[in-house]
């Protein structure tokens, strides 16, 4: 078991991959994040223009889809050393396809209540013209509904509305967790980080909890 797999959990909004960037640059290992990997799909390939088609349609990429993306990643050399791996495995289905290919030797899980969450998400607000973020309570644009860096509009997504949250909060608790238990039978490593603290505070708590000195 490779000494360095990191496996980040959290449910949406909880932080976990703006943590597992942090994470990977001061550690010098690759931040692998599954909806990345969709996104630098090259649409000019048949095999990728169907699955990004699906995807556009608004449905879920398949298990089967998920596991080729990550299995062709983690063929190449820079996982070697280790890895923050986010976004996946969302389901235990993926769990069992993955430990063929990586042992995870750590689970960092941050935990953040759904009301928490919750709150997070639907005050979440993006530029249609720039993509900057904001977020109602926590980074609230100068003028209201107005980006401060181009004046541009701003929007709420459509699954950050109160119900697809809480739908999708359902999907986490009811997929995702279980992956933990999974992973803890097979001797991993389990770090529960807690999410309500400031990022740099959950960042620290992580750092120690893994025993990991910054140089």
């Amino acid at each position: 078991m490779g000494e360095n797999n990191y496996l980040m959990i959290g449910a949406p909004g909880s932080g976990k991959g703006t943590q597992a960037k942090k994470l990977a640059a001061v550690m010098g290992l690759p931040h692998i994040a599954t909806g990345e990997l969709f996104r630098d799909l090259d649409p000019n390939v048949p095999v990728n223009k169907k699955i990004l088609d699906w995807i556009s349609q608004g449905n879920l990429a398949t298990d089967d889809q998920v596991n080729a993306l990550v299995k062709i990643r983690f063929a190449k050399p820079d996982v070697q050393n280790g890895y923050f791996l986010d976004g996946y495995p969302r389901n235990v289905s993926q769990a069992e396809y993955f430990k063929n290919i990586s042992q995870v030797s750590d689970i960092i899980y941050i935990e953040v209540p759904d009301s928490e969450i919750e709150k997070r998400i639907v005050n979440r607000r993006v530029c249609k013209s720039c993509k900057a973020e904001y977020h109602l309570l926590f980074i609230p644009p100068k003028v209201a509904g107005q980006c401060d860096k181009c004046n541009g509009e701003l929007y709420q997504r459509k699954d950050d509305n109160p119900e697809a949250v809480k739908k999708r909060l359902i999907d986490f608790h009811g997929l995702t967790e279980p992956v933990i238990p999974f992973y803890e039978k097979l001797g991993v490593r389990i770090h529960r980080i807690d999410g309500l603290q400031k990022p740099e505070k959950v960042f620290e708590d992580i750092l120690e909890s893994i025993g990991y000195e910054k140089k």
